[in-house]
């Protein structure tokens, strides 16, 4: 007992400062005298009054081993039934013990109530951020200056710009079953002047209106608040795009991350109105530039901001920059929602002004292989050009083809039979076909340069409507040769051994005297599973009217008689004008034929040339009307 009892009294040699709670006994303030055979003994008991205050964390241990002295001190007093002290001491062990429990409940409760305290809810964490909106220490970016614009260029959009808005916020503009909002966006290359007109909108044309609405303008592509940063930050929390650009918003406001990331759309919404300094019956009218940063997010974020504009009835306007028209039709398509393109009209100089490395893309322009993953890149930065009654057809727009030409003409093969391609069409009229075949030998050798490596088939390479069933699915290879140029010229083809050698080496070999009737030139392929030789033997007809094919056909055959009898591979390409609702499949047989829809479809990576105009068929009048007035046009 000796070793318990003054185990206890080490435990306690330092009571608590509020230790007047303690059991008073003869023995000192907070002690209880214990009778021993031996005599008494000072043990340390915790009174009633310490039970009402709360112990902090770091006493738990002692509050515990206290609890195990307790019941070892009883235990031996038990033993000890000669001391009259045994039942008060008893009483006072069962007293202290209960003032432990109600101690440690106290610490509990207190610990839970702590960290209550410090949990941030979306009510709290927009009472604070609607606080430091009242203090002025969360507000709204300042707008810019009023930007200069060339107002006569650009008067179309302005007056565009001009009705969306009101109509928006009017509600007039609604449109379909579902009475939806229109979409509003524009595109172009960069240094055009989206971000210019946006900003013009802002600071211009929405206070011009004079309409109960106020707007913000906010880009994903830097910024201060990094807005597509915080975009994707949100979208990995797995939040929705709208909730996601609701934080955007409030990033804008320089809110903590902490405090938005709880927020849902509606709540940031009502919090960037306040912001604003906006009354329930004002107007928001939001600025969006560059959300083609987005990815492919752009369309779930264009789709669900439309949506949030249609369920708040002209309270909530958009305004987007940077979308391509594609990217805008699908989204409408996808939406059942009509688009409305502001027109940024720029001349081909802004495109090398601007796009410092727009020339990169001039060689894969002509790649036929892979041409897929360049357009889109192109459409974004404008840098197609793009006819409103016609989607299927795109230029790259040919003053920058011609300029680019002309500047490497020197040292690079590909812009040198570019080059040469555009100076045969321009000589190329209605009245004379001489110049068609220069045209499409020098065309063959800027797509043989364009697709150096690769393997592709006669259908890829021949793009026609008419191209035999036999060779649908050869694939071959252009053997491209380090030279400036890919044509040679021959006298004619009657010395066998050098067209050969030339044709074996990678050129194409054309007659300068045309003496072989049927046979303009011909160019050399290699079939990609043996390397062996396959010519194509072109002949040009630059007509209106129907080509006898079976006549060039057979002259044809007698003049390549020699390839055959040596084991090549030979194949008739026969390049016509000619105006044809339908060709016959027996009369290309064994070949490529192409009419006059053909060589437009195969040629239009060009622009448009003379080669489509001067003599226009009913076919291609009614296909594509803009080709009877697309020779005068100086952007085509």
């Amino acid at each position: 007992m000796d070793g318990t009892v003054t185990q206890a009294a080490q435990f306690w040699s330092h009571p608590p400062a509020r230790g007047q709670g303690m059991v008073q006994q003869p023995g000192g303030p907070g002690l209880v005298a214990v009778a021993m055979s031996d005599g008494y003994k000072a043990v340390a008991m915790p009174g009633t009054g310490d039970a009402e205050q709360s112990a902090p964390p770091a006493k738990r241990p002692r509050l515990e081993h206290l609890r195990k002295l307790q019941a070892e001190l009883l235990q031996e007093m038990r033993k000890d039934s000669k001391s009259d002290l045994v039942p008060v001491i008893q009483k006072a062990v069962e007293e202290a013990s209960k003032a432990v429990d109600r101690a440690w409940e106290t610490l509990q409760y207190e610990r839970e109530q702590a960290k209550q305290s410090e949990v941030l809810t979306a009510d709290k964490a927009c009472r604070q951020i609607e606080q430091g909106i009242a203090e002025g220490k969360i507000s709204s970016p300042k707008p810019s200056e009023t930007p200069k614009i060339v107002k006569d260029s650009r008067a179309d959009a302005i007056n565009i710009m001009q009705n969306y808005i009101r109509d928006s916020i009017e509600g007039k503009n609604r449109h379909g079953t579902h009475s939806k909002f229109p979409i509003l966006g524009t595109s172009g290359m960069k240094g055009i002047g989206k971000t210019t007109m946006l900003e013009y909108g802002l600071a211009k044309v929405l206070p011009d209106l004079k309409m109960s609405a106020k707007g913000a303008y906010l880009t994903f592509n830097g910024g201060s608040a990094d807005s597509a940063n915080v975009f994707w930050e949100s979208q990995n929390q797995q939040n929705t795009a709208l909730r996601s650009v609701g934080h955007v918003l409030m990033a804008n406001l320089k809110v903590e991350a902490k405090q938005y990331s709880l927020l849902d759309f509606e709540q940031c919404l009502n919090l960037f109105r306040k912001a604003l300094g906006m009354s329930g019956e004002e107007s928001l009218v939001l600025f969006i530039d560059e959300i083609g940063e987005l990815k492919k997010q752009a369309d779930d974020v264009l789709k669900a901001s439309m949506s949030a504009a249609d369920a708040r009835g002209g309270k909530l306007v958009f305004v987007f920059a940077h979308i391509s028209q594609q990217f805008l039709d699908h989204a409408a398509t996808g939406s059942g929602r009509e688009v409305i393109a502001l027109p940024l009209a720029a001349l081909p100089i802004d495109t090398w002004k601007q796009k410092k490395d727009w020339k990169k893309d001039i060689p894969r322009w002509f790649n036929f292989v892979a041409e897929d993953s360049l357009k889109p890149a192109l459409r974004r930065d404008g840098l197609l050009l793009m006819l409103p009654h016609d989607k299927d057809t795109e230029f790259f727009p040919p003053l920058v083809l011609r300029d680019w030409a002309r500047r490497n003409a020197n040292d690079r093969s590909l812009a040198y039979h570019l080059q040469q391609a555009y100076a045969a069409d321009a000589v190329l009229g209605s009245d004379t076909e001489k110049k068609m075949e220069p045209l499409m030998y020098h065309y063959e050798a800027v797509l043989r340069k364009a697709a150096e490596g690769k393997t592709f088939t006669l259908k890829q390479f021949y793009k026609s409507e008419h191209v035999s069933d036999q060779l649908m699915a050869s694939s071959v290879k252009a053997k491209v040769l380090p030279q400036d140029t890919l044509v040679e010229f021959v006298k004619d083809f009657s010395d066998h051994t050098r067209v050969l050698g030339l044709l074996q080496t990678g050129f194409i070999v054309v007659s300068e005297f045309h003496s072989e009737y049927a046979l303009e030139y011909v160019s050399p392929f290699r079939d990609a599973s043996d390397d062996t030789l396959t010519v194509a033997c072109v002949q040009c007809k630059f007509v209106r009217s129907t080509v006898s094919w079976s006549g060039i056909k057979t002259k044809m055959a007698d003049a390549t008689k020699w390839l055959k009898q040596k084991k090549i591979k030979c194949l008739p390409v026969i390049y016509t004008a000619a105006d044809q609702n339908s060709v016959k499949q027996e009369t290309y047989a064994g070949g490529i034929y192409f009419n006059e829809t053909d060589m437009f479809q195969f040629t239009k990576r060009l622009g448009v040339l003379r080669l489509h105009t001067q003599k226009l068929g009913k076919n291609m009048e009614q296909t594509h009307k803009w080709l009877s007035r697309a020779s005068s046009n100086p952007d085509l």
